[in-house]
């Protein structure tokens, strides 16, 4: 999920959250961790969330914030908590492109079973 700022800053949402039936996200912040934004200072441009998430108190967020404890030294700003979230997701954008490469590799298969070897 992606959000837009007014001055135009595209901030990615690792979480969606209801405080007295209001709207927030926690949106990641580049060299800081997750900063709140309101649903009605921002605009919403890409509404797809993508990876593991999960319902958690009063909203639903990225599962690794909460399975490793990070969810609160983000939000506090913690360099080394930062660090482990980025790393995360490097892991998790790497093992996307391993799924990619797999995907490819069954389509080429299945394309290779089409062709009747005596058809030539």
């Amino acid at each position: 999920m992606r959000i837009k700022e007014k001055d135009g800053a595209l901030i990615d949402v690792y979480a969606v959250y209801w405080i007295n039936g209001k709207l927030y996200f926690y949106g990641l912040i580049k060299d800081y961790g997750l900063s709140a934004f309101d649903v009605d200072e921002v605009k919403v441009v890409d509404s797809a969330m993508s990876g593991e998430f999960i319902f958690f108190d009063d909203g639903v967020f990225f599962k690794p914030l909460i399975a490793e404890g990070l969810l609160d030294d983000l939000i506090e700003g913690d360099l080394e908590s930062y660090r482990r979230f980025i790393e995360i997701l490097k892991e998790k954008e790497k093992e996307k492109e391993k799924e990619k490469e797999k995907e490819k590799e069954k389509e080429k298969e299945k394309e290779k079973e089409k062709i009747d070897p005596d058809f030539y």
